[in-house]
């Protein structure tokens, strides 16, 4: 009777023991989801803080170099970059031109300018997407220090796409870090480029519309100046039409006397 009572005990024991091992699993594995939502959602609002942060920045009557400029400050202050450059589209000569650069040697030779399809930059412009390139042979663009002139850097690549014509273009260059944060600072760079491209697009907009108003404003001053000019003309026309009568007056009166 004590053997089989002993029996019972162990097997409920183990049952209890089995119970309670997979309860603690389950705990377990809901704590690991909650600490991954957490994770996630801290992430994300880091994200929209920095967003954020950058649209309050550009707020202002500014032109799109200054936007640039701008941009190009804080988002390397965001991701912690090394430096970097951005470009602007002219329209005027179909290419984009170098509008600020960051943390870059003066002796480095960077591009001035690149048309679209013109190498990597140029590609790139055409893919709308964010492009991340591993720079291990330093080839791509060299950064110094006062302690070292080779820097393992990644790049980042970021097109301002409006409605699928790219206004501007960024290239920012980081310290190699874990895949955790690589990964927030690409998903960032993803998320404000949008942003960053509408308010480029406004300000070449706006800028296009001060342009015309200039040029109209020109145009009526130059068209009020040539009425004014006909006005005096006319006035002189006139007063010679006045004195040629005049002396037509006279004359028939002179030749009244005569006769």
């Amino acid at each position: 009777g004590l053997s089989f009572n002993n029996l019972c005990l162990k097997i409920k024991f183990s049952s209890i023991s089995k119970v309670l091992r997979a309860t603690v699993k389950g705990q377990r594995e809901s704590n690991s989801r909650l600490q991954l939502l957490q994770d996630q959602t801290n992430k994300d609002n880091w994200i929209l803080n920095a967003i954020n942060h950058i649209d309050e920045q550009l707020r202002g009557d500014y032109s799109d170099k200054k936007i640039a400029e701008i941009s190009l400050n804080a988002i390397t202050n965001m991701v912690n970059a090394l430096g970097g450059t951005v470009y602007i589209f002219d329209e005027d000569y179909q290419e984009y031109q170098l509008c600020h650069k960051i943390g870059i040697a003066s002796a480095q030779q960077i591009k001035k300018s690149f048309k679209e399809d013109d190498g990597i930059l140029g590609e790139i412009t055409n893919k709308h997407t964010v492009v991340k390139i591993k720079d291990i042979d330093h080839s791509h663009l060299l950064l110094e220090t006062s302690l070292s002139d080779k820097i393992a850097t990644e790049i980042y690549i970021i097109p301002f796409t409006y409605e699928n014509h790219c206004v501007g273009l960024m290239e920012v260059c980081c310290p190699i870090g874990n895949e955790k944060d690589e990964q927030l600072r690409f998903n960032f760079l993803d998320k404000v480029k949008d942003n960053i491209a509408i308010i480029l697009k406004v300000a070449q907009t706006h800028g296009k519309l001060a342009d015309l108003y200039e040029e109209l404003q020109q145009q009526t001053e130059e068209l009020e100046a040539q009425q004014e000019e006909l006005r005096t003309t006319n006035e002189e026309l006139v007063h010679k039409t006045h004195l040629l009568e005049a002396s037509e007056e006279e004359l028939r009166v002179q030749q009244e006397e005569l006769i």
